[in-house]
């Protein structure tokens, strides 16, 4: 059933590959919220009871000052989010100006903020949780 599940991102599938194996430099910085745009523009979360809680736990987090990063790539004049969208729909509803973000590839826009890295190969697998 359409809208149940994202819409599939080869760009950012084939980058997560190639960063946990470390072809791709992972590196953090603070990316605006304007400055992102989602892969898939018609899911959203909320529409499901289930995703509707996420989102609000997840803005509870916030709230206690524990924040999630998103993973983007760099595109064009921007980022593109394709897999954390109850973060994204967390911080439509938040109006946050940054949010964390792992980027995958060295960043080129001056918009990022607090730019590090890039992160150790070896921490790479650790952050998409397959360590």
């Amino acid at each position: 059933m359409k809208g149940l599940q994202p819409l599939h991102d080869p760009v950012f599938s084939h980058l997560i590959d190639r960063a946990a194996k470390g072809g791709v430099p992972v590196y953090y910085g603070a990316v605006p919220r304007d400055a992102i745009r989602r892969f898939d523009t018609e899911y959203d979360p909320r529409l499901h009871p289930v995703g509707r809680a996420a989102v609000d736990e997840l803005m509870e987090a916030w709230q206690r000052g524990e924040f999630t990063n998103v993973w983007v790539y760099e595109e064009g004049d921007g980022f593109v989010l394709s897999d954390d969208y109850i973060c994204w729909a967390a911080a439509e509803e938040g109006q946050p100006d940054f949010l964390p973000c792992w980027i995958l590839g060295m960043p080129t826009l001056p918009c990022v903020a607090d730019l590090q890295g890039p992160i150790e190969e070896s921490e790479v697998p650790g952050l998409l949780g397959l360590a």
